[in-house]
């Protein structure tokens, strides 16, 4: 809060989470990929944040949980690949 009484940009934080729900809600209202759905958010949060620099550490939380977000996606798939791998393998 500044002196004014006003809260600053820098000050907010985003919801747990929203990362995530932008890309959900991107994909479902434009029938894009998951992986496109987050490439789009991505895009306009740096569009955001160069553009509107006060929104800089807002936008950065927000990138991190959609990169947080891709990693896990990442992870469960590869975690999938391995255990069919298993299962093909170990009789």
């Amino acid at each position: 809060m500044n002196s004014d009484g006003q809260i600053s940009l820098s000050d907010v934080q985003p919801p747990e989470g929203l990362g995530a729900v932008m890309v959900e809600h991107v994909r479902r209202n434009t029938g894009l990929s998951h992986e496109k759905s987050q490439l789009a958010v991505a895009t306009v949060l740096n569009l955001l944040a160069e553009r509107v620099p006060a929104t800089e550490n807002l936008v950065s939380a927000i990138q991190e949980d959609v990169t947080h977000q891709h990693v896990c996606a990442c992870l469960l798939i590869c975690t999938l690949e391995i255990f069919s791998i298993l299962t093909y393998l170990v009789p």
